[in-house]
């Protein structure tokens, strides 16, 4: 009866009601935590960027990306806990000895779990009779989803950007869309049935495709409905910040605190635009449009930064 929501932003996994549409908190205190065992329960066991989740045999699983690990959380007793993963960021396949790095997506079938490696560029598969982790893939460029359909793993490489596709029972990847199909930074994929849903971040938009035809094209979905965008504040101002060094090859988190001008209050309530773009050479692996609610006054938001660079970042906050 409810939508599940791993909110890495705000370290907590939520369950949307479907009938009433009320948010509750299901586990996570709302703050980073360096917990890498758990053993805690509901709102007081502390979470870490829990970016994805699969719910199976009546336990939901949930990537913890900022911890590198894979955690159990039992709804009926609230016990959230550590499963997989030392919370070294590396790759090492195996059991209590395996190793992710900022694990993005899982989804689980019968045949076993699939996890969305990001950090490591990979695809990994669990085997859930034995709790055994072995790698299928490499050199992926940032995977954050996996779905199965059929006898295939659907992959989103979201920096490449393209859905790829790979066979359960192992094989190379094969690109199934990509840049030239309208791709901009696709970050979640969904399965019903033979038809595929993507979110893509970069392209602002949810795509879906019948993978049932013989030669599958994207749609984009229109949304309607929505309420309009609330009018921005009438005060603007820009600052020149002081120099960074940013990781690269990694999505680095940017909290970004707005300056107002005398009598003038910040609706902290309401959600806010951010766009990050080059001015330069290019620092970003791609712009980054997103919406978020602001934290303790600030705008939370995550650049995926490319290769070695020195360039300059345009933030615009609305």
């Amino acid at each position: 009866d409810s939508v599940l929501v791993a909110d890495a932003g705000t370290h907590t996994l939520r369950a949307i009601d479907r009938a009433s549409g009320a948010v509750t908190t299901w586990c996570g205190t709302g703050k980073r935590a360096t917990d890498r065992s758990g053993g805690g329960f509901g709102v007081h066991q502390g979470l870490c960027s829990p970016a994805g989740l699969a719910a199976h045999d009546g336990g939901i699983y949930l990537a913890q990306q900022g911890a590198h690990q894979l955690w159990q959380f039992d709804p009926e007793t609230q016990a959230a806990s550590a499963w997989l993963g030392t919370g070294t960021a590396s790759l090492g396949d195996g059991g209590d000895e395996a190793t992710f790095c900022e694990p993005a997506g899982v989804a689980v079938t019968e045949a076993g779990m699939f996890v969305a490696d990001a950090g490591n560029g990979a695809l990994r598969t669990i085997d859930l009779a034995h709790n055994f982790v072995r790698t299928v893939a490499q050199g992926l460029l940032r995977p954050n989803a996996v779905a199965v359909h059929r006898d295939h793993v659907l992959v989103a490489a979201s920096w490449q950007p393209a859905v790829l596709r790979v066979a359960v029972a192992g094989g190379a990847p094969e690109v199934l869309f990509d840049a030239a199909a309208g791709l901009v930074e696709p970050g979640a994929l969904a399965v019903a049935g033979d038809e595929l849903w993507i979110a893509d971040a970069g392209a602002d938009c949810l795509f879906r495709a019948d993978l049932a035809a013989k030669a599958p094209q994207l749609v984009r979905v229109e949304l309607r409905g929505a309420l309009p965008p609330p009018e921005p504040i009438a005060a603007a101002a820009a600052v020149l910040a002081a120099r960074l060094a940013l990781r690269e090859f990694s999505d680095v988190t940017l909290r970004i605190a707005l300056p107002c001008e005398p009598g003038v209050q910040l609706d902290t309530g309401a959600p806010w635009e951010v766009d990050l773009v080059d001015e330069g050479p290019p620092v970003l692996a791609c712009d980054r449009h997103t919406t978020c609610v602001p934290e303790d006054g600030c705008a939370v938001v995550q650049a995926p930064i490319a290769g070695p660079a020195a360039g300059v970042l345009r933030v615009r906050v609305r």
